[in-house]
């Protein structure tokens, strides 16, 4: 089984390790969040006591949906519930990310290219992850 999901058990774990640092950065330090925001997405965004307030309640989300693809990362089959819950959110990300493009662009100053970048990236994760839960379900017949 391990080798048999290796590449699917480190794209979840990729991305659960990526959510809980991200997590933990918005948690202790709302300015370093921002920079990062600027340097990998192209964000303009501006820090208020309202952001980090916002940042700190976004980051237990993070860091609990970190922690719980790391569980499907670590056991895919016995965790597999954990991977269509990701895949769930993954496609309301997308959903959200098409319906509220322009607004989104405007609001942050971000560059059409970068946008729909990462609308790239969240789909081909998406894709993948739901064929890694289909291949499971398929294994376990």
């Amino acid at each position: 089984m391990t080798k048999k999901f290796l590449p699917y058990r480190m794209l979840a774990g990729f991305v659960g390790v990526y959510h809980i640092m991200l997590g933990f950065l918005l948690l202790f330090s709302g300015e370093m969040a921002i920079n990062a925001a600027k340097s990998m997405a192209g964000m303009t965004i501006i820090g208020s006591p309202q952001f980090g307030v916002i940042g700190e309640i976004l980051a237990c989300y993070f860091i609990a949906f970190g922690l719980m693809m790391g569980l499907a990362a670590w056991n895919p089959i016995k965790n597999r519930n954990l991977i269509s819950v990701g895949l769930v959110l993954f496609v309301l990300r997308l959903l959200q990310r098409l319906i509220f493009a322009e607004k989104t662009m405007e609001v942050f100053q971000m560059s059409s290219a970068r946008y729909w970048s990462f609308f790239v990236i969240l789909l081909v994760i998406s894709i993948i992850l739901g064929f890694f839960r289909l291949i499971i379900y398929k294994d376990m017949k």
